[in-house]
C-alpha cells in the first residue's frame, strides 16, 4: 500500500519566505518578449489547481492541490504581508492519490472553493522565477517569485521590485492576492450583473 504524504529524497518542508508580485497582463506576446530578452527558459507546463477552504481557516491563507501529469502536491500558504509583493510562509508535500487526500479534507471540513487551468512558461531571472501563464476564466498573468530565508527579505524584495519596472508592470495591474480570492471576486461581480 502507498503512503497517502511523501516526501522526495531531499525534500522538507521548511517555512521559508516566499515573495511574490503577480500583475494580470493584457498584451501577453509582448510581456513574453520583455521576458524572452532577460531571462532563462526553464520550461513549459499544464496543471489543474483545486483550492480548498474551511470555515476555520485564516481567510489570509491558502491550500490547493497542484495536479500536473507527472506529481501531485498540496501546498498550504498563509500571507505575512500585502500590498503590492505578497509575503507568505507554506509548506508543501507530494502525494500519490489525490482522491484520498480531498477525501480526507472533506472530513475535517475543508471542501473545494474552486478550480483553475493553467499552461504556464517559467523563467529564471537572478534567482527571481517568472511565471507567465494563461488561466481559464481569469486571463493570463505574469508572477515574479522568489524565497528565502528571513534575513534576505528586503534584498529579494528590492530584486522583485526593480525587475517589474524593468517589465513596465503597472501598479493597477497588481494583485497581492492569491488566485482563488481573484477567482471568487470575478464570480461575485458576475452575480451582481
Amino acid at each position: 500500500m502507498k503512503k497517502l504524504i511523501y516526501y522526495k529524497e531531499g525534500d522538507h518542508m521548511d517555512n521559508r519566505i516566499k515573495l511574490n508580485l503577480k500583475a494580470k497582463i493584457s498584451e501577453t506576446g509582448k510581456m513574453m518578449e520583455k521576458v524572452k530578452k532577460i531571462a532563462s527558459f526553464l520550461k513549459e507546463d499544464e496543471f489543474i489547481e483545486y483550492f480548498f477552504e474551511s470555515e476555520k481557516e485564516n481567510a489570509s491563507s491558502e491550500l490547493k492541490l497542484k495536479k500536473r501529469e507527472y506529481e501531485i502536491i498540496v501546498t498550504y500558504s498563509s500571507s505575512i504581508k500585502k500590498g503590492p509583493i505578497l509575503e507568505t510562509v507554506g509548506y508543501s508535500f507530494f502525494i500519490d492519490n489525490p482522491t484520498q487526500f480531498i477525501d480526507f479534507l472533506e472530513k475535517i471540513n475543508f471542501k473545494i472553493s474552486c478550480m483553475i487551468h493553467k499552461k504556464s512558461r517559467f523563467y529564471s531571472y537572478d534567482d527571481i522565477e517568472i511565471e507567465i501563464s494563461s488561466i481559464e476564466e481569469l486571463g493570463d498573468f505574469i508572477e515574479l517569485n522568489v524565497q528565502g530565508k528571513k534575513e534576505f527579505e528586503e534584498q529579494n524584495r528590492k530584486k522583485l521590485i526593480e525587475l517589474a519596472n524593468k517589465l513596465g508592470l503597472r501598479e493597477k495591474n497588481i494583485y497581492s492576492k492569491f488566485y482563488f480570492e481573484i477567482f471568487k471576486e470575478k464570480l461575485s461581480r458576475e452575480e451582481i450583473n
